[in-house]
């Protein structure tokens, strides 16, 4: 685990950064060298839900971005029951690069248990490449294109937050926590989602985001801007 994990983090610049306020203004180091560090919890005397709520308390735990923006946490519960958490500042990974993570850590991780050889294809480019790219496309003339689009899209749109009914008071502070609720979609609706994805040229994801943004203004009567 730890070798998949380190060949990892070779790979991708976002888990080997760090940041850190330097004369009021954010730096961003990029290290060559930098040991990824997995925190073992013996887990075999805690019960289900103690090691739910230690997983959940683990999660929100905040990250030292001067130090790391990425944490491995391994819970050993039993000889063949463990549960690894990763746990990354929204600044280095987001759902999409989670999954991607995922992926490479799983053809990794095998190849090492089996003692395969394994090759994961080369990044066409860094991420600081495309931050690059991005920089210098917003200084030119699509640039400036699109931060007027959007100065016009977003005039006159209050910085206050949702204002969706509740069933109960708002905590005078708030704490970030959230819950999940899980249900599913059938398969003829499924089906018909995804042949509307294919017709609008977007993702099942987008739909959906979009489908959550008229549900919020019927609640509200406030534009959703993502």
């Amino acid at each position: 685990m730890r070798w998949a994990w380190q060949t990892l983090v070779e790979r991708h610049q976002n888990l080997r950064t760090t940041y850190r306020s330097e004369n009021g203004e954010p730096l961003q180091l990029i290290w060559e060298d930098f040991d990824i560090q997995i925190i073992q919890i013996d887990a075999s005397s805690w019960s289900r839900e103690e090691l739910k709520d230690r997983i959940a308390s683990d999660a929100r735990r905040p990250l030292n971005l001067e130090s790391s923006a990425f944490r491995v946490t391994l819970f050993n519960k039993e000889a063949e029951d463990h549960i690894l958490l990763l746990a990354g500042h929204h600044i280095a990974v987001d759902i999409w690069s989670m999954s991607v993570l995922r992926s490479e850590l799983k053809v990794l991780y095998s190849a090492q248990k089996s003692g395969e050889k394994v090759s994961l294809e080369p990044l066409p480019l860094s991420y600081a490449d495309w931050v690059r790219d991005r920089d210098k496309m917003l200084a030119g003339p699509r640039g400036e294109k699109l931060w007027n689009y959007w100065r016009q899209e977003l005039e006159g749109v209050s910085d206050v937050a949702l204002n969706l009914p509740t069933d109960k008071p708002r905590r005078s502070v708030q704490t970030y926590n959230g819950a999940i609720h899980s249900f599913k979609f059938s398969q003829e609706l499924t089906e018909k989602l995804q042949k509307l994805t294919q017709k609008s040229e977007g993702t099942l994801y987008t739909l959906l985001l979009a489908a959550f943004g008229v549900l919020l203004y019927r609640y509200t009567g406030q534009p959703i801007f993502w």
